[in-house]
Order: structure tokens, then sequence, then C-alpha cells
């Protein structure tokens, strides 16, 4: 996190922080949804206490591991990825509540 964070303040730009997840219960929470949550809030915690900007978003997948590394790049790089012809995995972003 200080490399991430000296980064981010050096360039001004946000992190972001990115997890995919079981649809299924799990030991960090109950629902996808509970999940989206937490890590939205640590992305808050962080935002404060080390006064950068930060973002968070949770996707789901019946198979996480399988669908890692597209769901990633899927994240940082949007329909822009998509654009080129890739495919995404079958993981699906969990919408946030405010």
């Amino acid at each position: 996190m200080e490399a991430a964070t000296d980064l981010s303040k050096h360039y001004q730009a946000p992190i972001l922080f990115v997890s995919i997840t079981s649809t299924l219960p799990g030991p960090v929470a109950h629902t996808p949804e509970e999940y989206a949550q937490k890590l939205k809030a640590f992305a808050e915690k962080q935002k404060a206490e080390r006064g950068i900007e930060a973002e968070a978003r949770t996707y789901t997948s019946p198979d996480p591991a399988r669908d890692l590394d597209t769901t990633l790049t899927r994240a940082i790089c949007g329909e822009r990825y998509r654009s080129r012809g890739h495919k995404f995995s079958s993981a699906r972003r969990v919408p946030q509540g405010h």
C-alpha cells in the first residue's frame, strides 16, 4: 500500500481496488453485495487515511480462478478491451449501493 500510495500521490492517479468473488457465501461475506460493501468501505478508509483517490469494483463469477485475468482486464480497460474483439469472462459486476 505504501508504494501504491506514493505513486498515486506523485502521479495524481486514483487507486482501483478490484475483487472477483464467488456467488457462494464465503468467510468474508455472505453475499456478493455484502462483499462489495466491505471492499467499498476499505477503499473509502484508504482514501481518508492516505489522502488519495480510490475506487472499489467487485465482480462475481461462478469460477473466480478461471475468470481472474479477463475480469481484471475488464475492470481496468472496460469497453476498450471489448472493442478490440476480446471476449469477457462470465463474471458480472456487483452493483454498489450508496
